[in-house]
């Protein structure tokens, strides 16, 4: 059980409930943005359960790459008879909940991070385990689990270098909520050697490959057909910056016979972008307005949730987005699951070990910039074999990680079976 008392401990609450009037009014700014009442409610602690399930295991992803990477192990949790609580930080981390139709689930915002709005949710819902995907230490919430007993798992864990620097205070609540969690299964041994540095208990400690290779496992089934006829470059999950930097250098000379394609992260930025492409006097079209016959002297822009896969089945190329800008890139399996050519910038480290195995085995390729990313594509338009072979090698890798859903099911189901016994 946690003891809440410490002297590091209640410097960080009373720093946290300093800043109390910041995060409120940016809570409330963002639920009335996102004209979502719930996010306000519920970040405030203020929940009321749904349905009459009990022994629930309450899953905490922090927004769409985190529900997409825990996805597999998620549904096997449900097959296996489990009801979930599913939290997140964000409206569109719930949308991605809702597009992914998961039964016996419920959805609710993740309380800020304040013991007394912990409380609320673990009284409301009384969950039996508490699983938290990749980066989530929020020390107050992990506090109040442990004090009620509530067994904590970091599921696919990561500790960035950023992490590690935090400020003396930060680091020493870390440490006290490490403390209290029970397995942490770690995405590689870098991660385990930091969680290790943070304070986490190195008997509690496992390290498996990264959960995003669970996914081919369970390979995306596209249904759905995508609306461009022609050879095209996917810029996938890009962020504010980077479609500058794109567009700016795909004008100055765009590669003959080869369209564009640009899905932002954040949908409700295409206003933004649109912006941009009318300054630029270039043409565009927006998904969502289920353009006719589009053609590749159109910039092609996704701007809705849930419709990437097509474009990425059918890509010449895909670029993997908020790696040209200091985001930390984004998820490389998904486009070497259909064996796309697929090219990366300088900022991703969120997916640093997967990008080094990749170059490794000449399965990706690394670009500094936006003139590189198109000098890049005209190289490899002109050497077809070159594209297939890239492709290639980025699914045979892939095919080399089929056991690490299983590897994951084994570990976290044993844990539940322990509470059970």
């Amino acid at each position: 059980m946690a003891k809440s008392n410490s002297r590091s401990t209640l410097s960080y609450r009373l720093l946290t409930w300093g800043l109390f009037p910041a995060a409120f009014l940016y809570t409330g700014y963002i639920a009335f943005k996102s004209r979502n009442r719930d996010y306000f409610t519920q970040r405030l602690g203020l929940y009321k359960k749904a349905n009459s399930a009990s022994q629930i295991i309450w899953c905490h992803c922090a927004s769409v790459g985190e529900i997409n990477t825990a996805l597999p192990l998620l549904r096997s949790l449900i097959k296996r008879g489990e009801h979930l609580l599913i939290s997140t930080n964000t409206v569109t981390g719930k949308q991605a909940v809702i597009n992914a139709k998961l039964d016996n689930t419920e959805h609710v915002f993740y309380p800020l991070d304040y013991s007394v709005f912990a409380r609320q949710l673990i009284t409301e819902f009384t969950p039996r385990l508490h699983l938290l995907f990749e980066t989530e230490l929020w020390s107050s919430t992990i506090l109040a689990v442990a004090d009620h007993n509530i067994p904590i798992a970091i599921i696919n864990g990561r500790i960035s270098e950023k992490t590690l620097k935090a400020p003396a205070l930060i680091l020493g609540n870390y440490k006290k909520s490490l403390q209290e969690v029970d397995l942490i299964l770690a995405s590689s041994e870098e991660n385990a050697i930091r969680f290790k540095t943070l304070g986490a208990r190195p008997d509690r400690i496992n390290t498996l490959d990264n959960l995003k290779f669970a996914g081919i496992n369970t390979p995306p089934t596209v249904t759905e057909e995508c609306p461009l006829d022609f050879p095209f470059l996917l810029c996938a999950s890009t962020h504010q910056g980077e479609e500058q930097l794109i567009i700016e250098r795909w004008k100055l000379s765009a590669p003959e016979n080869l369209g564009l394609v640009i899905a932002i992260r954040h949908p409700h930025r295409k206003k933004e972008l649109c912006k941009l492409l009318n300054d630029e006097q270039l043409p565009y079209h927006l998904h969502s307005s289920y353009p006719e016959n589009p053609s590749s002297n159109e910039i092609y822009i996704i701007d809705t949730l849930g419709q990437l896969m097509p474009f990425m089945k059918n890509a010449a190329f895909v670029f993997m987005g908020g790696s040209l800008v200091p985001v930390g890139g984004h998820n490389v399996v998904e486009p070497a699951q259909f064996g796309r050519c697929i090219l990366i910038g300088p900022y991703h480290d969120d997916f640093k070990d997967i990008v080094n195995e990749l170059v490794k085995c000449e399965g990706i390729i690394l670009v500094n910039n936006a003139s590189q990313l198109i000098e890049e594509i005209e190289r490899l338009l002109k050497d077809y074999q070159e594209q297939v072979r890239l492709g290639e090698n980025a699914k045979n890798y892939l095919d080399s990680k089929t056991h690490v859903l299983k590897n994951y099911q084994d570990l976290v189901f044993k844990l539940i079976d322990e509470q059970s016994s």
